[in-house]
């Protein structure tokens, strides 16, 4: 198999990150799976995205210790994440609170808000589907009005998988 070609995909779960190496024909050949915490307290759910980082580290980290050999058969990286997560990011590149993750549900009266200002159909039009706390157009207007600190310090708000793609590549 020296000379087959082969993708590290990426997933970063809400309860861990799974790293898979599969073949060019999609067959399995490697995995490791990496947990993480999430913070829960009274309708909230928050990650830290250093752990996602530090969970893709050790996960490719263990699939290559076990299979050394795979490091030669990759030829591309994917990157897949749970959705509506909300991450703030500083000038610095770095996370400047938790990310606000799915089941969080701080956004349920901006959610509400968004609603009644735009009506259900042309949300639906936009996103392809309701607004709900979990929505990270919910989970930002509640930062702007609950968090207004952490909203200005962020230059950018992006999901978990452009997150750890940042990080990958080295970009903004």
């Amino acid at each position: 198999m020296g000379g087959s070609h082969a993708i590290l995909a990426l997933d970063i779960g809400l309860t861990n990150c799974k790293s898979v190496v599969f073949s060019e024909t999609g067959q399995v050949l490697g995995q490791s799976s990496v947990a993480y915490p999430t913070v829960h307290t009274e309708g909230t759910m928050e990650q830290d995205p250093g752990e996602w980082w530090k969970a893709v580290c050790h996960g490719v980290a263990n699939l290559l210790d076990a299979q050394p050999e795979l490091a030669k058969q990759i030829d591309g990286i994917s990157v897949t994440g749970h959705m509506h997560a909300l991450v703030g990011v500083g000038c610095d590149g770095e996370p400047i609170a938790n990310a606000i993750v799915l089941g969080d549900q701080r956004g349920g009266k901006a959610a509400r808000a968004i609603t009644d200002e735009l009506g259900l159909e042309r949300i639906y039009r936009i996103t392809g589907a309701r607004m709900e706390a979990s929505m990270p157009a919910a989970k930002l207007r509640w930062l702007r009005e609950s968090a207004p600190d952490v909203f200005e310090s962020a230059r950018l708000f992006t999901g978990c998988k452009d997150f750890v793609r940042g990080i990958l590549t080295g970009g903004d």
